[in-house]
């Protein structure tokens, strides 16, 4: 093998390391180069695709027992939503780097930045759920708005509003 080849195939050794499917012995057998070559290029490197991979699963299987009509639209609906996601992640992330760099020279200034900076947090991140309880003299118990929340959450309302994408 060629020095070229070695340089192509190295990602993809890492790439399978990652998933945390092979050992070195594996790897180096599968790829036919030494033991020392994968250690060598893993060193170092998590096998931190565990949990990607038992998700992939899941979501293989969730599609398994259906038709291929349905297997489609489910897969364009993630495509797309994966899409979506990565682009507003990206655009939070420039944002915010964009409001570091700038020179605050006043106080709503400062307020401008700290904005930037939790909309881009709560984009990236996800909205933290601080939940506030307001009871009010003819608004019933507490017990009662709680109620009315989890029917609002458990209608789906909540994710048209705010979706979340798992």
């Amino acid at each position: 093998m060629n020095q070229k080849s070695y340089e192509k195939l190295i990602p993809v050794i890492v790439g399978e390391w990652r998933t945390g499917a092979y050992s070195v012995r594996d790897l180096a057998r599968n790829h036919d180069v030494s033991v020392g070559f994968i250690a060598k290029h893993t060193a170092g490197i998590e096998k931190d695709g565990l949990a990607v991979v038992n998700a992939g699963i899941q979501y293989k299987q969730g599609l398994a027992e259906n038709d291929e009509h349905f297997v489609s639209a489910v897969n364009d609906v993630v495509n797309k939503r994966t899409e979506h996601i990565v682009f507003f992640n990206n655009a939070a992330i420039k944002n915010v780097s964009e409001a570091m760099a700038a020179k605050c020279e006043n106080q709503s200034d400062y307020r401008a930045r700290a904005e930037t900076i939790s909309k881009g947090r709560e984009t990236v991140l996800g909205k933290s759920i601080d939940m506030g309880v307001q009871v009010n003299v003819g608004g019933g118990s507490v017990l009662e708005v709680l109620r009315q929340q989890k029917r609002f959450i458990d209608s789906g309302i909540a994710d048209m509003i705010r979706p979340t994408y798992k």
